[in-house]
């Protein structure tokens, strides 16, 4: 087979990787330019706004407040506001709580182990390599992972209209405008 088509400038040791890690990293790779539809037309739709002003239709959307929003981001955040009937919402307080249980010590392996190494891969990464986020606001981005992630793994957070599932769609729509 010819792997030309899956090659692209930003993967490194392209052929180790696959060699190591086969149809995986394939299909990995295949993603790299995979967009968001919805996330698109909702930046699209928010364009021209100030920065306050679309923070705020972002924040009242979020709220299930609609009498401002563009059509575009009601329908990205209606797309999710019902969870999918394979969510099995014990299982995700369970995994929450299991999080939390780890306290400073899960902390401390996030930011000085898990990021880290996550960090590190080019291809998995790309709003954060492209917004240059990493590289000139390292502290800063570390400090807005560990929020997110102490959002998410609150229990009860990822239900809609809660911090967990705001901050998970605001990520997504900051992921798509970068």
């Amino acid at each position: 087979m010819n792997y030309d088509s899956f090659r692209h400038p930003r993967i490194h040791n392209f052929d180790s990787q696959l060699q190591t890690q086969g149809d995986a990293f394939l299909a990995l790779v295949s993603a790299i330019h995979r967009t968001d539809p919805l996330a698109n037309q909702a930046i699209a739709a928010l364009e021209g706004f100030s920065r306050q002003k679309t923070w705020q239709l972002i924040n009242e959307s979020l709220a299930f407040q609609y009498e401002n929003s563009p059509d575009a981001l009601v329908a990205l955040i209606e797309s999710v506001r019902r969870p999918p009937d394979w969510v099995d919402w014990s299982r995700v307080e369970r995994g929450a709580r299991a999080m939390v249980r780890t306290g400073l010590l899960g902390g401390i392996v996030l930011g000085a182990k898990s990021l880290i190494e996550g960090y590190c891969s080019p291809a998995g990464n790309k709003p954060l390599v492209l917004s240059g986020r990493l590289q000139h606001y390292a502290a800063m981005r570390l400090s807005e992972t560990a929020r997110f992630v102490e959002a998410v793994i609150t229990p009860g957070a990822m239900h809609p209209g809660e911090a967990g599932f705001a901050i998970t769609l605001k990520v997504r729509l900051m992921h798509d405008r970068i």
